[in-house]
């Protein structure tokens, strides 16, 4: 029914690591995705690639994607999607703290099974943290990949919508 896609990149390791134990409170099957996005003009760090891998072997079901190579958001979002196993997708940025005494994916699938006429919404009216299904992103011809750096793939992928 629903993977979570997190986008992350070095110098966030920390708040990764962070979110990955609460969601695995929440939920300790919920596949999650995570793409790992490398530095501009810098070798991929060594040390942060085994990190990250350590990680995914601390708990089931987390799939990485590493960027060897720095790439645009939109090239991150939509690989979570393309590469969940799930027509529903929880995309959240690495640097979201979340309260604890929420269950944020009991949320999150609740709000889905109450609605499943919509494709796509956002959380507290920000991109930082959306669901949207792999047939929406499919019909919207996907986050433009082109907008290289970080900023406008939010605004751009509403006014194609409008």
């Amino acid at each position: 029914m629903l993977s979570i896609g997190i986008t992350t990149f070095k110098k966030r390791y920390h708040m990764l690591s962070n979110m990955v134990d609460y969601i695995r409170k929440c939920d300790s099957k919920i596949p999650i995705n995570i793409t790992i996005n490398g530095e501009i003009e810098e070798e991929f760090d060594e040390v942060f690639r085994k990190n990250i891998l350590g990680l995914c072997l601390k708990y089931e079901n987390i799939y990485p994607i590493f960027f060897q190579e720095f790439r645009a958001l939109s090239k991150a979002w939509n690989t979570l999607v393309i590469f969940s196993k799930t027509e529903y997708n929880l995309i959240l940025n690495d640097d979201l703290v979340f309260n604890q005494s929420y269950n944020l994916v009991d949320i999150i699938k609740k709000a889905i099974s109450e609605n499943k006429s919509i494709e796509c919404f956002n959380i507290n009216n920000s991109w930082s943290h959306y669901v949207i299904t792999k047939s929406f992103l499919d019909k919207m011809n996907y986050f433009d990949e082109r907008l290289l750096l970080h900023g406008e793939e939010d605004g751009d992928f509403v006014w194609r919508y409008i």
